[in-house]
């Protein structure tokens, strides 16, 4: 086992090695659920030390931490590694650890294949336009702060299916340090997200600005919005000697300056493009003051709390639903679907609808106070999961995620897991044979209503036992500054509905039984013991 040492000299031991990059490896932290660590392969220079250091000592305010979700939205360095209690040896640094299983990269979003493979029907526009407001406000906060993210991209951004967002690789920010005003560059980028000011330029050599950050911000709202298609994507005469992105951003061949001058011009959009028009008339403005008269003047373009007023406002207020597929959304001002029309003329749709849908039930909406209450309300869930005498992964995946919603440690509830199958092992041998178990891999004996149990636990652990069905930000005097989508149903994938097909009666039984005993009952039991 490895152990390092903080800042407070207090010892850290490593779990297990989830990850590894060029730099080093990322490990999980005995005891702590919550931490990871980053370990360099080789010991850093003095001067990436001192970074670190200054980032530990200026964080940004992270904009999640105290709003409905509870996720950590920038996984900033919370405190520094050495190998010894002598500090002499630097080693790495801990971090909020970010749920990989929860979390993937903005990529799969932006990308309207990998978005359908992934998701299926589960996603919407309107979860495009939320992801965007909440990566403006992750943006917003780290600019509050006097750091710059520098490497902008759709790599360095983790998303949620219910569109909550984390910015990771902190490390390589540009970060100043307000107490001297040293200053620590951003050594990397891609050149797609890169500013036409600083495209020549070697980032080692050059200071990343608010007014850099805005472009790339803005190019990755685009992609988002646009179907994945860049901003300078184009074809047209003046394209020609133009061959890359990144020369069309030197040049400034933005296509969508005016839908009447575009050909006049010899540039226009690509044919895959969805058509400028459909995006709300203030999104188009901000895009125009970015890429237009932003290009040359870099202090017109459109800053993190700007997008998030108009991202705000189209979500609350500029949206409609589509009245012949309830998957799609589009902006308010359009007379018709533009997304109808586009799987219509291409013959696919980029939000499909699932072909069927599942409801779901959140978990405990109220506090509970008391200790004895909160072992109370989860042993019952463990002696309904138990009805059965197997408690599969996904049902001990689904009670762990509740006890910790309640604030038990996960000592407390394997503790009580465990304590609760001995006691039931042992009442069903008096009367039968059989013995409860736990199967990590193993089918319930109630299978058909597999794919249902792992719908609600999926959903629920998403929800972090937080009501977010028809959540908005409007009308709160401080809104948060990411809020959450509520998951849309999934498609049952065909070997489900296979299963369930095979004895139709019996997956309908086994499903409301399931309902009634294992969510229903208990949660009715524990809202009576809360009010009492």
């Amino acid at each position: 086992m490895e152990t390092y040492y903080t800042l407070s000299g207090s010892s850290v031991d490593m779990a297990k090695e989830i990850g590894r990059g060029g730099e080093g490896r990322i490990l999980t932290i005995e005891g702590d659920p919550d931490l990871a660590a980053k370990v360099y392969h080789k010991e850093p220079s003095p001067e990436q030390r001192d970074k670190i250091l200054a980032m530990v000592k200026n964080p940004p305010k992270d904009p999640t931490i105290n709003g409905p979700t509870r996720h950590v939205s920038i996984v900033w360095p919370k405190d520094a590694l050495f190998m010894d209690r002598r500090q002499r040896r630097f080693a790495g640094f801990l971090m909020p650890r970010i749920q990989s299983k929860s979390f993937i990269k903005m990529i799969t979003y932006i990308s309207p294949n990998d978005r359908l493979a992934t998701f299926l029907g589960a996603f919407t526009w309107r979860h495009l336009v939320v992801t965007a407001f909440n990566l403006s406000s992750c943006t917003a906060a780290i600019h509050q702060r006097g750091h710059f993210i520098g490497d902008v991209n759709e790599s360095n951004f983790l998303v949620s299916p219910m569109a909550t967002l984390a910015v990771i690789d902190c490390d390589s920010f540009q970060i100043r340090d307000p107490a001297n005003n040293r200053l620590w560059r951003c050594n990397v980028g891609k050149p797609e997200y890169t500013a036409p000011e600083i495209s020549n330029a070697s980032f080692k050599d050059v200071d990343r600005t608010k007014e850099t950050d805005n472009f790339a911000l803005a190019v990755l709202i685009f992609q988002l919005l646009m179907e994945g298609t860049h901003p300078y994507s184009a074809k047209g005469p003046l394209v020609a000697n133009a061959p890359t992105v990144r020369d069309k951003i030197i040049k400034g061949l933005f296509p969508y300056k005016n839908d009447g001058q575009r050909r006049k011009n010899g540039v226009e959009p690509p044919d895959y493009a969805p058509p400028y028009h459909i995006l709300p008339h203030d999104i188009q403005a901000l895009f125009l003051r970015c890429f237009d008269a932003g290009h040359g003047t870099p202090s017109l373009r459109p800053s993190a709390i700007e997008w998030m007023a108009v991202l705000n406002k189209v979500y609350n207020s500029e949206l409609k639903d589509c009245p012949s597929n309830a998957n799609h959304c589009y902006s308010a001002h359009l007379s018709a679907c533009p997304w109808c029309e586009r799987a219509k003329s291409s013959g696919k749709d980029s939000f499909d609808s699932p072909v069927g849908q599942q409801i779901f039930i959140s978990g405990p909406q109220k506090n509970i106070l008391s200790e004895d209450k909160k072992t109370e309300y989860l042993k019952s869930l463990i002696q309904f999961a138990l009805v059965d005498n197997v408690m599969t992964a996904d049902e001990e995946e689904f009670i762990i995620s509740q006890g910790l919603k309640i604030q038990l440690s996960k000592t407390t509830i394997s503790n009580l897991i465990r304590d609760e199958i001995y006691k039931n092992s042992q009442s069903k041998a008096k009367k039968s044979p059989l013995q409860t178990t736990f199967q990590s891999n193993a089918p319930s004996v109630t299978a058909a209503s597999t794919p249902f149990r792992r719908q609600i636990i999926q959903t629920t652990a998403s929800q972090s036992a937080t009501k977010v069905s028809g959540y908005s930000i409007a009308g709160t005097a401080s809104p948060p500054l990411q809020y959450p989508m509520s998951p849309q149903p999934a498609a049952q994938s065909s070997s489900q509905a296979g299963v369930a097909a095979a004895h139709p009666v019996r997956s309908f039984v086994n499903g409301a039984l399931f309902v009634m005993i294992f969510i229903v009952v208990p949660f009715i039991f524990f809202l009576e013991r809360c009010s009492s």
